[in-house]
């Protein structure tokens, strides 16, 4: 950061490190120095930037609109980010979900979702399956 005449702090013109994680960013609570960084890029959501929803309870459940897709880590996993009225979300998808949803990453976005955690579908009630796994149901909903 550079200092301005009235020693303020201004940004400088190297802004690589700046991630920005919804395309309908609220800048207010930035500082002002960071929000006119961020005035002058075209943002977008990223998929698997923003905060993972991981449900633990039976019947939790995420409803958004998918704004991001796309295929990554080491075991080529599909990761969606759901825009979601409390912000971004990224939901990575287990077999059980990439079944119900049987779409290619990139052709996800723009669907509208409810994703509810079922519970859990055990070896031991299915010896089929290697390990224990997450169920979902997964609803499109037409707006």
């Amino acid at each position: 950061m550079a200092k301005s005449k009235n020693n303020q702090q201004e940004p400088d013109n190297n802004d690589g490190g700046i991630v920005v994680f919804n395309r309908n960013v609220d800048l207010k609570g930035l500082p002002p120095h960071i929000q006119q960084a961020l005035a002058r890029f075209k943002t977008r959501e990223r998929a698997g930037v923003a905060p993972t929803w991981k449900p633990k309870e039976e019947g939790e459940f995420i409803v958004g609109s998918v704004v991001g897709a796309k295929i990554a880590g080491k075991y080529k996993s599909t990761v969606i980010t759901l825009e979601t009225p409390e912000g971004p979300r990224a939901v990575w998808l287990n077999a059980d979900m990439k079944l119900k949803l049987g779409n290619e990453a990139s052709e996800m976005i723009g669907l509208n979702l409810l994703i509810q955690f079922e519970g859990w579908l055990r070896q031991a009630d299915n010896p089929n399956i290697k390990k224990d796994m997450r169920m979902f149901r997964v609803i499109e909903v037409e707006q």
